[in-house]
């Protein structure tokens, strides 16, 4: 139905970032988890991190980058 065909993608990038993040977040190689603690600070940008606070809410629909 159409709900579906509108949140199926929303949901499914919605799981993919989470993904993403943890992903990132428990990577066990050493010099693969020495880059992450490097550019951790970086995700303190407020700008990044107002950006992917609003992408984790959904509050931009990924596919056209506008607010809903």
């Amino acid at each position: 139905d159409r709900y579906e065909r509108i949140r199926r993608p929303i949901a499914t990038s919605a799981v993919g970032i989470t993904r993403h993040i943890n992903e990132f977040a428990t990577l066990t190689s050493p010099w693969k988890g020495a880059l992450r603690d490097a550019l951790f600070p970086v995700a303190n940008f407020p700008p990044l991190n107002k950006q992917i606070s609003r992408r984790l809410s959904r509050l931009i629909d990924r596919r056209d980058g506008q607010e809903i």
